[in-house]
């Protein structure tokens, strides 16, 4: 089978026949084996508790993408307050997370968004963590 037309090349006869002679013919194999692999990351990130006395940690949700998410939440004089919501150990992706809530819903910001996208079980964790919060007040 030609070279060319295993890696997808429309070329004209002459062309066609020039690479044909020019490239060595090699197996599939060695082929695939002199293919660069893809880089992967390996790197873990791991959250960051908030500090101070305005935070209260309301709790921990259930083991989700192999670790506990702390939620913490900032006190504030308004009905919109910034909860925080950290990995208890090292994750592959974002271990921390900032977000505002009513006490009724969560807005729909920056890292809501990131967190719908790739950690959507864990909205739902982090709202039941805040209602058992407000619960104990």
């Amino acid at each position: 089978m030609p070279v060319a037309s295993e890696i997808g090349l429309c070329l004209d006869s002459e062309t066609a026949a020039l690479v044909e002679q020019t490239l060595p013919l090699l197996s599939q194999s060695e082929r695939t084996a002199s293919m660069p692999e893809a880089k992967v990351s390996r790197q873990k990130f791991s959250g960051n508790i908030p500090t101070g006395d305005d935070w209260e940690l309301l709790g921990f949700t259930d083991e989700i993408d192999g670790t506990k998410w702390g939620v913490s939440v900032k006190r504030a004089d308004h009905p919109w307050k910034t909860v925080k919501v950290f990995a208890t150990n090292r994750v592959a992706t974002k271990a921390n997370y900032w977000l505002s809530s009513n006490g009724t819903r969560f807005a729909k910001g920056r890292d809501y968004v990131i967190m719908e996208t790739n950690r959507p079980e864990l909205i739902d964790a982090v709202a039941k963590v805040c209602d058992e919060g407000q619960d104990d007040e």
